[in-house]
């Protein structure tokens, strides 16, 4: 194991990395994440609270255009609930021309004479096709269940969506458009369910990306309070993360000098794992690919394909044109010392450009599905904690 404390970096705080004996090392999925079980590795003061509501749009993102949400009734979440009263309802989301997604919600609201403070919205990664509360995560989920508990005790309404088509990943649809289907499920939330309360959110993962997307491509900073990146967004530069050095020469330095700072727990033999194509799962680049495939491409990310770069640039979490300041929404990012994929490492280069209120938050014994370590569950727990006041 090693151990190292950590410097404040220009633009966030960074949390000093504490030193525990790490649980036997898992190679984990990497874009297909997950949530979090060991003890933190500190805390840290927000880097400055966002301004209150100026009466004005966060930079005036726009909408998804021709967007609605329609119910389709109740759904079968497959796992017992966490507190009651909970319900699982699944709505049909359109936007932006795009075919209809169905989207499912395990919504679990405060027990009878509990106030409700606010919503968090949980989602998990890879193409959100999981509950963050299912079986996948450490004890059956059992852990993660009882920390989403907790929070629901102290009187939050917690929303877990699951998207069973995933919310990107068609053929040739890409990955940024798309993703108006979460900015158009955060307008629909904010309207039924948070009616004036504060509206918080957090991604793992492909579920980061998904979170990032909302906020610097859509209008999702109008909604929320408070969002929580974990394990990425892996999606943040999706040309580097498919071609690495043949992007930007100086990445390879860049992500092991990150890497050697945080991901602190990984075996010292591990190499940084820089690019989406530099570990052994073939899941990552293949999810890009299919929603970048053409008929002369049919793998662009995976192959390297020098014609993909520009397309896959303009439509990175970081495009050229992505909002970055939210005066009224904090961000948060956590980092597990024990996450030895790419994701967190990508997920760097939009912190990077982010200029309003940010924090970095490294943990100790936490891997890249948060919910495989009771670390990785009390951090995303902690760092939703003061959603409302």
């Amino acid at each position: 194991m090693r151990c190292s404390s950590v410097a404040a970096l220009v633009g966030f705080v960074v949390v000093t990395g504490g030193c525990t004996a790490p649980a036997p090392f898992v190679d984990d999925g990497g874009l297909d994440g997950g949530i979090g079980a060991s003890s933190d590795a500190g805390t840290s003061a927000d880097a400055g609270a966002p301004a209150e509501d100026a009466g004005a749009p966060d930079g005036g993102r726009r909408a998804p255009a021709d967007a609605s949400v329609t119910s389709l009734g109740s759904c079968d979440a497959g796992f017992a609930s966490l507190a009651a009263p909970s319900r699982c309802e699944a709505l049909e989301v359109t936007c932006e021309g795009l075919p209809p997604a169905r989207v499912e919600l395990v919504i679990t609201e405060p027990p009878v004479g509990t106030a409700a403070r606010g919503v968090l919205v949980f989602g998990e990664g890879g193409a959100g096709t999981d509950f963050t509360a299912s079986g996948r995560a450490l004890d059956g989920g059992l852990v993660y269940r009882e920390g989403l508990r907790r929070l629901v005790l102290s009187g939050y309404i917690v929303v877990d969506r699951r998207w069973p088509g995933g919310w990107f990943g068609q053929l040739g649809l890409g990955i940024g458009t798309p993703s108006c289907r979460y900015a158009t499920l955060l307008r629909h939330l904010e309207q039924t369910l948070s009616q004036g309360r504060p509206m918080c959110a957090t991604g793992n993962s492909g579920g980061a990306s998904e979170l990032a997307y909302a906020l610097t491509r859509w209008d999702g900073a109008e909604r929320l309070r408070l969002a929580v990146l974990s394990g990425g967004p892996p999606m943040a530069s999706l040309d580097v993360g498919c071609f690495g050095d043949a992007v930007s020469s100086t990445w390879r330095q860049d992500c092991a000098t990150e890497w050697a700072r945080t991901q602190t727990e990984c075996p010292p033999a591990t190499p940084p794992r820089c690019t989406l194509r530099d570990r052994p799962f073939a899941a990552a680049p293949a999810l890009v690919d299919t929603a970048y495939a053409t008929a002369n491409e049919p793998r662009p990310c995976t192959a390297g394909s020098p014609t993909a770069q520009g397309a896959l640039a303009a439509d990175s979490v970081d495009a050229p044109d992505a909002l970055t300041t939210f005066p009224r929404t904090r961000v948060r990012f956590l980092v597990g010392r024990m996450d030895c994929t790419e994701g967190p490492l990508l997920g760097m280069r939009l912190r990077r450009r982010l200029t309003s209120a940010v924090e970095e938050r490294v943990i100790a014994g936490m891997r890249h599905p948060v919910a495989d370590t009771a670390a990785g569950v009390d951090a995303v727990v902690a760092a939703l904690a003061d959603c409302a006041p």
